[in-house]
């Protein structure tokens, strides 16, 4: 896993045989960030979905929920942090 970044500790959760997380995409677009899976089973991994804000720093955590169609975890927007869901991202 390559492209798991040092700076997002925390930002990232264990699902069925998937580790999914936060990549930062300055390289390619400025401020934009990507939720990845990667496949326990193949040693593959891929972009799921762009997000629009920063996972919030010092709140880790990122979790599916029970059924695997949605992802939460909270973002930072501004000076403020909300919850972010991402849905169908399988």
């Amino acid at each position: 896993m390559r492209d798991l970044p040092l700076g997002l500790n925390g930002h990232w959760t264990l699902y069925k045989n998937k580790i999914y997380y936060v990549v930062s995409l300055a390289d390619i677009n400025a401020k934009s960030m990507a939720l990845h899976s990667f496949d326990l089973t193949t040693g593959k991994s891929k972009k799921i979905a762009e997000i629009d804000f920063p996972p919030a720093f010092g709140s880790p955590g990122m979790t599916v929920s029970p059924d695997g169609k949605q992802l939460l975890f909270v973002a930072q927007q501004n000076s403020s942090a909300d919850l972010q869901i991402v849905e169908n991202f399988r």
